[in-house]
């Protein structure tokens, strides 16, 4: 029996190894294939050791998967309650960087709305129009796009990541989608929060039509 036990580790070890050394390869040939990219200046050329990359990491990927099938790897506990612990305190951070990011949008939104007011009167027209009071209101309002834009983008990646996680250790509790912020609050464009935004007729040739798309007085 015991021999049995030393024959199965060493069978197990000599697929780990053998499997270990396929994936390195291919990795090996992956960061080629990166390397090269890097030392090109052509960017077309780039684009296709991109695409040579990418292809040996999905290699290496799917080794990796059918490798782990056929250990039929069981989490310990102790990985499993870190890696909730992980997605939580990612949730909380994400939170904490979409309600920034929209305050951010809502307070240009709240700006833009001002300076519509102003331009109905002849004077205020005039004094804006001398102050550059909308390009400042410009460029809140892009920052506040780009910055709604990266949260939005994190957000995909993120939940792609831990889909991924959890399927590779097939464990679908893994994730509490019940009380997942990414799946309920997810991040809304900047066009919609300007969407509200006031529009008001032109004064003296004054340009007043203010969208989400024409940030410029």
């Amino acid at each position: 029996m015991e021999n049995e036990l030393q024959d199965k580790v060493k069978v197990e070890r000599g697929v780990l190894n053998s499997w270990y050394m396929e994936v390195q390869r291919t990795k090996d040939e992956a960061d080629k294939y990166r390397k090269h990219r890097e030392r090109t200046l052509g960017h077309e050329s780039q684009l296709h050791l991109a695409m040579k990359e990418i292809e040996q990491l999905r290699v290496a990927l799917r080794q990796a998967e059918e490798h782990a099938h056929y250990q039929s790897y069981d989490a310990p506990s102790e990985l499993i309650d870190l890696l909730k612990r992980t997605y939580h305190i990612e949730e909380i951070a994400f939170e904490v960087k979409r309600r920034s990011a929209e305050s951010a949008m809502l307070a240009a939104k709240d700006q833009m709305n001002k300076i519509s007011k102003m331009q109905r009167g002849f004077f205020g027209a005039v004094r804006i129009a001398h102050t550059g009071c909308m390009d400042n209101i410009s460029e809140l309002i892009s920052s506040a796009k780009q910055r709604l834009a990266i949260v939005q983008d994190e957000c995909e990646e993120r939940e792609k990541r831990w889909n991924r996680i959890s399927s590779i250790l097939d464990r679908e509790d893994l994730i509490n989608y019940s009380s997942s912020l990414s799946s309920t609050t997810m991040p809304i464009s900047g066009n919609q929060y300007l969407s509200g935004i006031s529009h008001t007729p032109s004064n003296n040739g004054i340009n007043n039509s203010l969208s989400s798309g024409d940030y410029l007085c």
